[in-house]
């Protein structure tokens, strides 16, 4: 939990610079062998999202082993279809995808 507690607060340090004229902010997370807890993520994401709705287009690639994640929190996330947040899950070995769909817009 303190790592996933550290990376959210890196995350809202990023967020608070951040304005609605900002570029694009792509991330590429990779948890490796572990991940974020999910409810804690969605819940702490969620709460940022809902102190700073002005911080432009964020996208976000997280490479993952837990096949959980791939299937069930990135269809749910393409579902809730934030404003300004777009999250994406990908197994270890499709960096390239993951980095190529970040980059799908510039």
């Amino acid at each position: 939990m303190a790592s996933a507690e550290a990376y959210m607060q890196e995350l809202e340090k990023i967020y608070r610079l951040r304005t609605p004229d900002s570029p694009p902010l792509h991330i590429l997370f990779d948890a490796g062998v572990g991940t974020l807890p999910i409810s804690f993520t969605m819940q702490r994401g969620k709460a940022l999202a809902a102190k700073y709705p002005n911080v432009g287009m964020i996208l976000i690639a997280t490479l993952t082993d837990r096949m959980v994640e791939i299937r069930i929190v990135d269809s749910f996330m393409r579902v809730i279809r934030l404003p300004n947040t777009r999250l994406r899950f990908f197994g270890l070995s499709r960096r390239d995808d993951a980095i190529n769909w970040l980059l799908q817009d510039d």
